[in-house]
């Protein structure tokens, strides 16, 4: 082995040396019992709910629709260290919750608890559940071919007598049939129709005249003559009433002395003085519906009671087969609505181009006596001539704020060969909002606000 050799495996046995020194040093002067660091505790200070008040629907059936619901709890401050909560249904025979999940069981009122483990701070939501039915619950078959008139009547009369909602069965492409419909079918709840299908075949009506569907309030209409207003005068703003209102009605007044609205066909001389406004339950006039006639003879004056609630009929696909048979007078057979704060929400009616048509229309919606209707997001279709008589697929009768917003009609509005689509009597505020209707015609009158 050279010199040179020897002397660099010198140098690296120093350097190692050298080296392991330094480490030892190094470990020599760490203390081995330092704790770890552990930041400090946090203190829970309150807790709350991302939602106070839910509305859950509960069937009965193997369908369920909007029968759960997430709460999400949220801990005071957002670095609490002890985020463990416990929660916690009043009535596990209405609701269940398990980690915030709350799943309807039944109809009823319950109250969710959530409660932090460190210093038992709460938070509460409201729980409805509210009884949901299917048509096919009491029967309907939804095939297109048998009648489900009687299971769909049924259906409503139980949602109201319990508050509850009623739905079409979520099976696709569900249809409805409907042929003779000796009694309107009474809607007194919500109803979604969704993406279902109604055939309503008006050659088997027994009876032109009545409607299939009545969209009604809770309480019925009642004169008001006898509280102590014998005369109205135009713009007058209270009517002072002994005793008072229970709360808000669509008043309608009349004068059987005074002819108005004359018209060359068919009442030449016109039709008795007519006057709808809003008051509150004290009388108070809303001043959007002013009275606009000096009533010095008042024939009758009734009170429609307006629910303080908003009704809302949902979806729904509906197809006429018009009557050919050769009868006298109009028909009405689709849907009247005679409640007040109602809202039609995306409904579709066609009809089939049967031609010639032998018998007028009414209408296929018909408000009456009702204030704060909306008709949106719908199609209409317009009807045939018929002995140049009107035809139509809305209608309107003593109706105070009515509101069609984003609706057309299946038909070109330019055809001729069609009547056209609205018409009413006896109107005041109507709004027309990005709405494309072939024909409006205001037999009697219509008031708008200034």
């Amino acid at each position: 082995m050279n010199k040179l050799f020897k002397v660099e495996i010198l140098k690296n046995k120093q350097l190692k040396l050298v080296f392991v020194f330094v480490v030892m040093v190094i470990f020599l002067n760490c203390p081995l019992d330092t704790d770890p660091v552990i930041p400090p505790h946090v203190d829970v200070e309150g807790i709350s709910l991302n939602n106070s008040n839910v509305t859950l629907f509960f069937s009965e059936g193997e369908q369920q629709y909007n029968y759960q619901t997430t709460l999400n709890a949220v801990i005071l401050p957002a670095g609490a260290s002890n985020r463990a909560v416990t929660w916690k249904s009043s009535d596990e025979g209405v609701v269940t919750v398990a980690s915030g999940v709350v799943t309807a069981v039944g109809a009823g009122n319950a109250v969710i608890t959530v409660t932090t483990d460190e210093g038992e701070f709460s938070a509460v939501s409201a729980i409805i559940v509210r009884p949901l039915y299917f048509y096919s619950q009491f029967g309907a078959v939804g095939d297109g071919i048998a009648d489900d008139f009687a299971a769909i009547a049924a259906t409503h009369a139980a949602a109201n007598l319990s508050g509850g909602k009623v739905m079409a069965d979520l099976e696709h492409g569900v249809t409805y049939f409907i042929g003779d419909a000796p009694s309107p079918v009474i809607i007194r709840t919500d109803t979604n129709w969704g993406n279902a299908n109604f055939i309503i075949d008006d050659t088997l009506a027994q009876t032109a005249g009545q409607w299939v569907f009545r969209i009604e309030p809770v309480f019925s209409s009642f004169s008001i003559l006898n509280r102590g207003v014998s005369t109205l005068a135009v713009d007058q703003p209270r009517l002072f009433l002994t005793p008072p209102l229970e709360g808000d009605a669509l008043v309608i007044a009349i004068d059987n002395t005074t002819l108005r609205y004359r018209r060359s066909n068919p009442d030449t001389d016109g039709t008795f003085q007519r006057d709808m406004f809003i008051v509150d339950r004290d009388g108070n006039v809303d001043p959007d519906t002013p009275i606009i006639w000096d009533f010095n003879n008042i024939s009758s004056l009734m009170a429609h009671p307006i629910d303080e609630d908003t009704l809302t009929v949902t979806g729904g696909r509906f197809r006429r087969i018009p009557d050919d048979r050769n009868q006298t007078g109009y028909m009405n057979r689709g849907i009247q609505i005679i409640r007040s704060n109602t809202i039609i929400d995306g409904i579709h009616h066609t009809v089939e181009d049967r031609s010639p048509q032998v018998r007028p229309y009414n209408a296929f919606i018909m408000v009456s006596n009702a204030a704060n209707v909306t008709i949106k997001n719908s199609m209409f279709t317009g009807r045939r001539h018929y002995q140049n008589r009107g035809t139509y697929d809305l209608g309107a009768n003593t109706a105070v704020n009515l509101n069609f917003i984003n609706s057309g009609q299946t038909n070109p509005i330019t055809d001729s060969a069609f009547w056209g689509i609205f018409g009413g009597n006896y109107m005041k505020n109507i709004l027309f909002d990005n709405v494309s209707f072939s024909r409006f015609d205001a037999h009697r009158g219509v008031h708008m606000r200034q």
